[in-house]
């Protein structure tokens, strides 16, 4: 409706995907993005039940506002009190006397990133846009 358009502003960036129509659309904030990306698998128990679909600042500049969705069979799984946290990657201790420990979550998580979190069924269930805090481990 209206009067037909002539002129329009074109963005040097993509907008940012922040929900998609089905599953369980939810924001976790963190102070920084590290090697995160859209894309990213979120997993539940080694096993991917969403993706990450995108990221930006968050309104007050401070810290990062990742956007994630679980797909609709796994959403019942997130709770109001889960915790989610940053498997990218992989960790390494070494000690002199302890020795060398490897850790990653999975293979997956291993050569793409991604989300792990974990249930708390006795918080109820998680809210559509929920907002909650992603850990740097578990």
């Amino acid at each position: 409706s209206g009067e037909p358009q002539l002129a329009f502003t074109v963005s040097e960036q993509e907008p940012v995907q922040t929900t998609r129509d089905s599953g369980l659309n939810l924001v976790l904030t963190a102070d920084s993005l590290g090697s995160l990306k859209a894309g990213d698998p979120v997993l539940f128990r080694q096993v991917k039940v969403g993706e990450v679909l995108g990221s930006d600042l968050a309104a007050d500049g401070k810290q990062v506002a990742i956007y994630i969705n679980v797909w609709p069979a796994y959403a019942a799984h997130v709770h109001s009190k889960s915790r989610f946290w940053n498997v990218s990657g992989i960790r390494v201790k070494a000690g002199l006397f302890s020795g060398v420990k490897v850790d990653t979550e999975s293979v997956e998580s291993l050569i793409a990133g991604g989300i792990a979190f974990d249930a708390s069924p006795e918080s109820g269930a998680a809210s559509e846009g929920q907002t909650f805090t992603l850990h740097d481990k578990e």
